[in-house]
């Protein structure tokens, strides 16, 4: 099985560094973060699809929408949503 490459845009990237600083629950958010990370380099389609290429990957403290590129083999995480 071929592995994706998992880019966070400056938006998505922006947002996780914001949760972080701000939560108590830095260590449970950082294991959240690479459970996206591992989920989506494995199996970029194991989220729900919303519409034309927007998908949505739900953890029990963030949801992630992306967007996957099978030709560059590669993620796109565009925004993450924190559910705490």
């Amino acid at each position: 099985m071929s592995r994706y490459a998992v880019i966070w845009l400056t938006g998505a990237e922006q947002e996780a560094r914001r949760l972080l600083a701000k939560s108590r629950l830095t260590s449970a958010l950082r294991e959240a973060f690479r459970q996206i990370d591992e989920q989506l380099a494995l199996q970029p389609r194991s989220g729900t699809l919303l519409h034309e290429g927007l998908w949505r990957l739900d953890l029990p403290l963030l949801t992630a929408y992306y967007a996957v590129n099978e030709d560059l083999q590669r993620v796109e995480v565009a925004e993450i949503k924190s559910l705490v």
